[in-house]
């Protein structure tokens, strides 16, 4: 979160470019993925390391956002198999199905959760989902002791 808010107070429009996913330079894609690393640590979010990397390489935030959804398509479909492939001679037409209708439903909530997501990074930016980290961090830390 810290580093939202500092990357956020370092960012100026004005020297990023505005460009298609396809022209993102592979310096740029370098610098998305290692800071996508640091999304390995617990509590720290994919989506937002490689927003912040897409800022520091002087993108754009709808440039960063979008890159930031592709990149996560790759990893995901092959979670995805790799499960399926692991229970297919357990799964029945039923669950076939199922998961089927999963996916088609899961698929449109993304592309809702994505242009949604995009409308309010324009408009606020990362600082207020820095200060909702920072304060949902502290409920947990010094949240009742049960």
């Amino acid at each position: 979160a810290l580093i939202m808010i500092w990357v956020q107070r370092r960012y100026r429009p004005e020297t990023c470019t505005s460009v298609a996913i396809e022209q993102v330079t592979y310096r740029q894609a370098l610098i998305i993925g290692c800071c996508q690393c640091a999304s390995l640590w617990p509590g720290m979010s994919r989506s937002g390391s490689t927003i912040v990397g897409g800022l520091l390489a002087k993108l754009s935030y709808q440039t960063a956002a979008e890159f930031s959804f592709i990149i996560a398509v790759p990893v995901m479909i092959c979670a995805v198999s790799y499960d399926l492939l692991s229970v297919f001679s357990l799964l029945t037409s039923t669950d076939i199905q199922l998961i089927s209708l999963g996916f088609l439903v899961s698929f449109l909530m993304a592309l809702v959760a994505m242009s949604t997501f995009l409308t309010l990074l324009s408009r606020w930016q990362l600082t207020p989902f820095a200060f909702y980290r920072i304060g949902l961090a502290l409920i947990i830390f010094f949240g009742p002791l049960t």
